[in-house]
């Protein structure tokens, strides 16, 4: 008759029942191995990786001759990829006190162990049962680091089901001041589909979780969750996977990436200006609230084609001197419509300047967008009521990417360079809307 350990390699379970049955006591005897430890045909079983071992045997070896039960066969179990959730839990459930508490103590190495392995099942197992190891940086960053998209993805949602804190686990440092987003970036390779997915899943969650929000909206686009998050160098090769996104979209909405990108690359563009905003007839324009002299002025300026090819050199403004844009903002009435068609024509001129077009005051280029980073977030609220028949969008795309453009407008108002989009400050934007982010959104037409 063939022993016990030559079966199990083969993988040949009905005949290790039949064995277990008319030969029990092979469970207890040793399997010849090179090293000094001492394994038993348990041990051997949990780790075949051919065809994993059933429940059913599992549990007749550990009944037959439970001593064997011990942390080798757990560690073998993490090992295997192929292992199922049940077997491992049914290890659990029949382990010893003292085989327990042990587990217990370190069960971060052995969930350790199942993302190296990339079994997901496994580690969800040891996050349902010891959801403590959720609140540090450790294990998510080893998924990102060894494991896959999905198994990434199910330890951002647990994190959030367990409330952990700092956006589900995403945003935790290590000891090397790295969170989750950072490995996945710096780890990311355009030519390995697993990295790509593992950095597309962290982008979603970290651009869910700076909204408030515990779950990305379905169907997100990846370049928009990438915008402002990723180094140049890596959101470059993000945009060149994602480019289809940006074609399927409507003008409106490639228009809002474009600027989207630019707001999130660009600290000057709140603040550099062409020196024509610094021209008397333009500040005399601007502060009379004569519309149509300022639009003539902007439309008959020389330099129009200049500027759309350098970038402008220095700031305009003097000290203690308010540049045309200024005077625009701080007289704007979104009541008197003279008073916005100033703010609009300076605006779309700022704007052309810094996005390198022509500048042209039309339904073209929506006031909306233009204003965005120019003018205060209140005054943009207004504009988007007031201007709201130009921003009509064909889809989704479009009106995530215009919701983009506002939304980091608004940051930069409220926190210096936007510091707060790792969920840094104590009292974060895990918040809801406020009221005016409300109904700047909600103008957004369908």
């Amino acid at each position: 008759m063939e022993g016990l350990p030559y079966l199990i390699a083969k993988s040949d379970w009905g005949a290790v029942w039949r064995t277990l049955n008319s030969s029990p006591e092979q469970v207890s005897i040793p399997v010849p191995t090179n090293t000094q430890e001492i394994v038993y045909p348990l041990h051997q079983a949990v780790c075949n990786t051919t065809k994993p071992v059933t429940e059913n045997i599992l549990d007749l070896m550990i009944r037959v001759f439970p001593k064997a039960l011990d942390l080798n066969v757990f560690l073998g179990a993490c090992q295997n990829p192929r292992l199922s959730s049940r077997s491992l839990e049914f290890l659990l459930d029949s382990a010893s006190p003292e085989v327990s508490r042990m587990l217990r103590t370190n069960v971060k190495r052995y969930a350790s162990i199942a993302v190296k392995r990339k079994n997901i099942e496994i580690v969800g197992l040891f996050i349902d049962r010891h959801p403590e190891i959720l609140h540090s940086s450790d294990i998510l960053i080893l998924a990102c680091t060894c494991g896959t998209g999905k198994m990434v993805e199910l330890i951002i949602k647990a994190g959030h089901e367990n409330n952990v804190d700092r956006g589900g686990g995403i945003f935790i440092k290590n000891k090397d001041k790295e969170d989750a987003l950072d490995v996945a970036m710096r780890l990311f390779d355009e030519k390995d589909r697993e990295t790509y997915s593992i950095l597309a899943i962290c982008l979603q969650y970290a651009n869910a979780a700076r909204k408030g929000k515990k779950e990305p909206v379905p169907y997100y686009p990846i370049l928009m969750a990438a915008i402002d998050w990723c180094p140049p160098v890596v959101f470059q090769k993000v945009m060149k996977l994602n480019m289809h996104e940006m074609v399927n979209t409507d003008k409106i909405g490639k228009l809002a990436i474009l600027k989207a990108i630019r707001l999130a690359s660009e600290e000057s563009f709140h603040s550099e200006l062409p020196d024509i905003f610094s021209n008397q007839i333009l500040l005399d324009a601007c502060t009379t609230g004569r519309s149509e002299v300022v639009k003539k002025f902007l439309e008959n300026q020389d330099d129009t084609a200049s500027h759309c090819k350098e970038k402008p050199q220095g700031r305009t403004k003097r000290k203690n001197v308010e540049n045309a844009l200024e005077i625009a903002i701080r007289l704007y009435d979104a009541n008197n419509n003279a008073r916005c068609e100033v703010l609009k024509n300076c605006v779309q001129y700022a704007n052309a300047s810094k996005m390198g077009l022509r500048f042209q005051v039309s339904e073209a280029y929506p006031t909306l967008l233009a204003a965005s980073g120019l003018v205060p977030y209140p005054i943009l609220v207004s504009i988007g009521k007031k201007y709201k028949k130009e921003t009509k969008i064909k889809n989704h795309a479009a009106k995530f990417a215009l919701e983009k453009v506002l939304r980091l407008s608004q940051e930069y108002g409220l926190f210096p360079k936007r510091l707060d989009r790792r969920l840094q400050f104590p009292r974060n934007i895990k918040t809801t809307r406020t009221a005016s982010s409300r109904s700047t959104l909600d103008s957004i037409p369908e």
